[in-house]
């Protein structure tokens, strides 16, 4: 139990420090290319961290089926996931509010401006 119990601390511990480390990698990346996909390489760099610490939650998940039911440790070794679901959650709700309300759709029709005639 006790080695359980530390397996589990460990893996909370090193999925609150890869998360860490994926937004301080975000920050201190410098932005790459031009236009359109100036700054995607910070992006990507993001996410492949981000990928090492949804492996970690899910070992953790797996490992909170072995503790006792209702024990605070059962949750502790379940958080990580869950709120990476609903980090991933709210991130599709922001995409998709984003596609709905497409600024470019919005954008009011321009007139070329009025002028009057030079006098010739």
């Amino acid at each position: 139990m006790m080695r359980q119990r530390h397996l589990i601390l460990i893996l909370v511990v090193g999925w609150v420090a890869v998360c860490a480390w994926s937004i301080v990698s975000y920050q201190t990346t410098a932005p790459t290319d031009f236009g359109f996909t100036r700054g995607l390489n910070r992006v990507s760099s993001f996410l492949q961290i981000q990928i090492v610490a949804v492996v970690i939650a899910i070992a953790g998940f797996v490992l909170s089926f072995r503790a006792h039911r209702g024990s605070a440790l059962r949750w502790v070794a379940r958080g990580p996931l869950l709120l990476t679901l609903v980090v991933i959650a709210a991130f599709a709700v922001f995409v998709a509010v984003v596609i709905w309300n497409d600024p470019a759709q919005e954008a009011p029709a321009t007139s070329p401006p009025v002028t009057e005639p030079a006098d010739r």
